[in-house]
């Protein structure tokens, strides 16, 4: 195996072991501020608890932006997945094109196959705003602000290297 492929899979699996700790070893949290008694936590005062720094999007979610060494910086969205607000959506846009564009077989063949690579994280198609992202959803009960931030530097990185593999295609 090549030494930087070593390096980066010893990475995989130290942030991997980090998210499982993270996510399964806290505590029941009925004390937390952030979960309401008897539900989901509150996704804007999960964030604040994460370190991260953040704009609040109103309604619509939070931006977390990431400056980036090789291009553009990574902005990450986050925001309630549904009406329920038990369930966030963690995206960030790597292709951006005209609603309905068609996508290259190439691009969308490279899409699937860092699909495989990437645990916690998947790249999926939005046709109809012609987008090309990178998302992952969560299950708010339980969710602490360290894992939360765990996900949102996880699709950062992952955002970063996928638009730098797409970006030609």
């Amino acid at each position: 195996m090549h030494p930087s492929h070593r390096r980066l899979a010893g990475r995989l699996a130290s942030l991997l072991a980090l998210m499982l700790v993270l996510t399964f070893s806290a505590p029941a949290q009925a004390e937390d501020s952030t979960r309401p008694q008897g539900g989901s936590p509150n996704l804007g005062e999960l964030i604040e608890k994460t370190g991260l720094n953040f704009h609040s999007l109103g309604r619509e979610g939070y931006l977390v932006r990431f400056q980036s060494d090789s291009a553009a910086d990574v902005d990450v969205l986050v925001v309630y997945w549904d009406e329920s607000k038990k369930h966030a959506l963690i995206f960030s846009t790597l292709v951006d094109r005209e609603p309905g564009e068609d996508f290259s077989p190439a691009l969308l063949r490279k899409a699937m196959e860092l699909n495989n690579g990437h645990p916690f994280a998947k790249f999926v198609l939005d046709p109809e705003h012609g987008d090309l992202d990178c998302q992952t959803e969560l299950d708010l009960a339980g969710l602490t602000p360290e894992a939360l931030a765990w996900h949102i530097n996880w699709v950062a990185t992952v955002s970063e290297k996928g638009r730098d593999l797409l970006k030609d295609l």
